[in-house]
């Protein structure tokens, strides 16, 4: 005798889709989108933070202040004016360049604003610098050349108002 086949049940309903076949896509993009917040929260977080420069009569004040305790040699007297060449022009509103003492005195001549007194007490100590330096004997000129020229740069800061308000009159009479 053959065996009865069982009688066919009626056809199931299609299976509804699974959640990460309908949502799958939206929550890649917002996982997606977290790790980017979170790579860029951390690197703005971690990121080192520009330090702004010091302004050119601190750095200048730092470093004449670590030359106090070196000998006043030629190289002291070539550094020193060096640098406060450099200040001298920047705080007359140039670049900063290679000047003789003739030339630096002639730029800041030409300078509106730049106080004649400042100028004649930058020349001096550029003078005797020179004069220091190339001498073919040790001077006996006073000591302290970098104590002079931190005072020399005293002068030329406390004078910066009276330039940037000789600057700004200038450029009130000027048609625009």
């Amino acid at each position: 005798m053959a065996e009865k086949i069982p009688d066919l049940r009626p056809p199931k309903t299609e299976l509804s889709p699974g959640y990460w076949e309908v949502h799958g896509a939206a929550v890649a993009w917002v996982l997606g989108l977290v790790l980017v917040l979170l790579a860029w929260m951390t690197w703005r977080l971690t990121r080192r933070k520009p330090v702004p420069a010091p302004a050119p009569s601190e750095a200048l004040r730092r470093q004449l202040t670590s030359w106090k305790s070196r000998p006043e040699d030629g190289a002291l007297l070539s550094e020193t004016s060096r640098l406060l060449t450099h200040y001298a022009l920047i705080a007359g509103g140039q670049p900063p360049a290679e000047l003789t003492r003739e030339e630096l005195a002639a730029v800041l001549t030409a300078r509106a604003g730049f106080p004649g007194e400042c100028r004649t007490a930058v020349e001096g100590f550029l003078a005797e610098c020179e004069a220091r330096k190339f001498s073919p004997a040790p001077a006996a000129a006073p000591g302290g050349v970098v104590e002079r020229a931190l005072s020399l740069l005293d002068r030329l800061d406390a004078a910066q108002p009276a330039r940037q308000e000789a600057a700004a009159g200038e450029g009130k009479g000027r048609p625009a």
